[in-house]
């Protein structure tokens, strides 16, 4: 960098989402191009120094107020002088131009060159934009996202001052007239006083494996949720036992009482006995007045109307609605809601989650194929599409549509380029079997170990619960084929 100025106190913003970084300095930088075998030295000035920055950025707005030219084709971006001349091209890789010049070596800075990357990136989108971590966190409102990020409730979240973006398949997928009352004040003291639970459906779109409802539990106190998918009604009393064994083991306390409407699914000799037998309070709602079982009603509402984001922005089909239910309550679990200074696994778990892990819903996945299952002439990975987050191991949910089947694993890399959504070409035909085996166990991995997520990279995720992993799992430990619904959602 040339004549290198260090400023203090400045920022810039790097991303639409309102994300800023701290500048140090200020100065020139002078890049080189060959062409036709001359080199050319153009110099940038007024260029901010953040060491923070992953990428060199280019602002294109800056370009275009000093009266220079873009012309785009075909994925080609050509830069021009106002007089005409021919500055430089980038190219598209995946959403963004990147520039590949040589930066100029008779050039002596307090700033070292070496310490500047290769590439330089002329769009502002990074992964601190706020519209990259709203379709990470499945589509939830952005102020729970700031919130979040201001409170410091997780780990790995950036710092967020607007919470305003413009996501078309929200638009779409939320569009209402009015918004529902608020819900009220949290009754409960600690977790498991009060249970709010709720079934819906039916879903008019069966998803794999021929679910069509599912029930929600929310904890009142920590507003946590756990989802169940259930083919029929009658699975629903089945669901709840294996909640409350499952969370009264792991908080080492009773359920004191539950919430519900008169559904039969509720309202039956079987839910009495054990309600009875238990002293487990019930409270019902009058008869069509769902608003009573407001919590619940509120939740089933925001997560279909994300679901179906997820779907359409994602292009998956709309039989994956269960694993994007799944994806979207994992995410919920870690985003503080309206004024909470603490997200819903905090209060229940007791430990601060990380979301350093988090990646969008649908975003092109390429798994690592393990070595004793490939021959000489495979390659080395596969494409597939990210799912959801591992429910027996460590890792992510990847749906492989050349296997048709869903495998989990650690070893994937993942390109979150929202123009190129490999969902679209994900929707099996109807007359296509997909390989799932049927579920064996209908056990919640969530609440088993107080451990979250280490602040690791991407690659080296690490998981929260303890858990051992039973039939299913291959010799090496990389991955492998699971039913979809085995374990429910977290």
């Amino acid at each position: 960098m040339l004549n290198y100025r260090p400023v203090k106190g400045a920022e810039v913003s790097v991303a639409i989402g309102g994300v800023t970084c701290p500048v140090e300095g200020t100065g020139e930088v002078e890049l080189e191009f060959y062409k036709n075998g001359e080199c050319e030295i153009i110099t940038l000035l007024n260029i901010l120094y953040s060491p923070k920055l992953k990428l060199n950025l280019i602002s294109g707005s800056k370009i275009d107020k000093a009266g220079h030219n873009f012309v785009c084709n075909k994925n080609i971006l050509n830069v021009y002088h106002k007089d005409g001349h021919k500055l430089f091209y980038a190219k598209r890789q995946g959403g963004l131009y990147y520039v590949t010049p040589n930066y100029h070596k008779n050039v002596k800075s307090k700033v070292s060159n070496r310490n500047l990357k290769s590439n330089v990136n002329i769009s502002s989108i990074s992964v601190n934009d706020l519209n990259v971590w709203h379709k990470r966190y499945c589509h939830i409102n952005t102020k729970y996202i700031v919130n979040t990020s201001n409170n410091k409730s997780v780990n790995g979240l950036p710092n967020f001052k607007s919470d305003y973006i413009n996501c078309e398949p929200c638009k779409i997928a939320k569009s209402k007239r009015k918004t529902f009352k608020p819900i009220g004040k949290i009754r409960s003291n600690k977790p498991l006083e009060l249970l709010h639970m709720d079934l819906c459906g039916p879903i008019q779109k069966v998803a794999i494996g021929g679910y069509c409802y599912f029930l929600t539990i929310t904890d009142d106190y920590s507003r946590k949720v756990n989802v169940y998918p259930v083919k029929e009604k009658r699975d629903v009393f089945k669901c709840f036992r294996s909640h409350q064994n499952r969370v009264e083991r792991y908080l080492n306390s009773k359920t004191i009482s539950i919430r519900t409407d008169n559904g039969l699914e509720f309202c039956n000799s079987e839910f009495e006995v054990l309600l009875e037998e238990q002293g487990i309070k019930v409270e019902r709602t009058n008869t069509y007045t769902p608003e009573q079982n407001g919590v619940s009603e509120r939740y089933n509402y925001t997560a279909m109307d994300c679901v179906k984001a997820m779907l359409n922005d994602s292009c998956v089909g709309n039989h994956f609605w269960v694993e994007a239910l799944f994806c979207f309550t994992y995410a919920w679990n870690r985003v503080c809601h309206g004024k909470q200074k603490l997200t819903p696994f905090e209060l229940f778990c007791g430990n601060k989650p990380s979301v350093k892990h988090l990646k969008i819903f649908g975003a092109a996945a390429f798994w690592g194929v393990p070595k004793q299952q490939r021959r000489k002439l495979d390659m080395r990975a596969k494409k597939g599409i990210m799912v959801g987050y591992a429910q027996r191991t460590r890792g992510y949910r990847i749906w492989l549509p050349s296997d048709r089947k869903i495998i989990e694993s650690i070893n994937v890399n993942f390109d979150e380029d929202v123009g190129d959504r490999s969902g679209a070409v994900l929707d099996p035909p109807k007359t296509v079997s997909l390989k799932f085996d049927n579920p064996a166990s209908n056990t919640d991995s969530d609440q088993e170990s107080n451990k979250s997520y280490s602040d690791s990279d991407d690659s080296s995720v690490k998981s929260e619960f303890k858990m051992k992993t039973t039939s299913g799992t291959s010799k090496s430990g990389e991955s492998q084929s699971v039913s979809p619904y085995e374990i429910f959602s977290r």
